[in-house]
């Protein structure tokens, strides 16, 4: 006997953070939920629209609390794209100040724009947020390593060769480091690559490396000597 669909109900809060360096004005988005019937085709479709009018400065957020029926949903923001040259990102103390948000999601967020921005409140600002909620450790676990002294750079394969560049953020000259891959394919271990060059303070070092399979990693990190 067929079951009868689930029905369910959404209410959380919506936020919106305008990353690059120029004002975002009448920002809308549209939210869709829905539900599945027995023949697994979308039914009960209900539509939200937000707006926010005026303008979103550069680094600031905006929240709305929404509430819809539905078991799943679809987010439409009106802006779409990646941060360029053009608009460029929004300074590392907007993103600062947003690590005093009333939502946690909105201080994640701003953690992880100073990690990417290389700003050294970046740190502070991660460990606010510890421990992990259930459903965060991954997420949290990228920013702690994008706040890392040594991080990898330019990473690309060729030829059977694996090449990065290993960026020194810290104050000190870098010796014994090893290049290793985050997350490793099913059932294997993560690869790891032994650097014997010194990577100097604020400079990068360019290394090619044995690739040791054929699949790209796809993220890796710069682990220090003795860990």
């Amino acid at each position: 006997r067929a079951r009868r669909p689930a029905r369910g109900r959404y209410d959380f809060e919506l936020a919106v953070v305008n990353n690059s360096g120029a004002p975002v004005r009448d920002f809308r988005v549209l939210l869709t939920f829905a539900r599945r019937n027995l023949r697994g085709e979308r039914a009960g479709i209900t539509e939200r629209g937000l707006f926010w009018e005026g303008a979103l400065a550069p680094g600031r957020a905006v929240k709305w609390h929404v509430e819809a029926p539905g078991t799943e949903v679809k987010i439409e923001p009106g802006v779409t794209g990646m941060l360029d040259g053009e608009t460029g990102v929004a300074s590392p103390d907007a993103f600062f100040q947003l690590t005093r948000a009333r939502y946690r999601v909105v201080r994640i967020h701003a953690a992880m724009m100073l990690a990417w921005l290389r700003d050294p409140r970046a740190r502070d600002a991660l460990l606010s947020l510890l421990p992990a909620a259930s459903g965060e450790e991954e997420k949290l676990e990228r920013i702690r390593r994008a706040t890392a002294d040594v991080i990898p750079c330019s990473v690309a394969v060729k030829e059977g060769r694996l090449r990065a560049c290993l960026f020194n953020g810290g104050v000190a000259p870098q010796r014994g480091v090893t290049l290793r891959e985050v997350a490793a394919g099913e059932g294997g271990a993560p690869r790891a690559w032994p650097i014997a060059a010194t990577l100097p303070v604020h400079e990068g070092v360019e290394v090619t490396l044995p690739l040791e399979g054929s699949a790209a990693p796809e993220e890796l990190e710069v682990v220090p000597q003795g860990r």
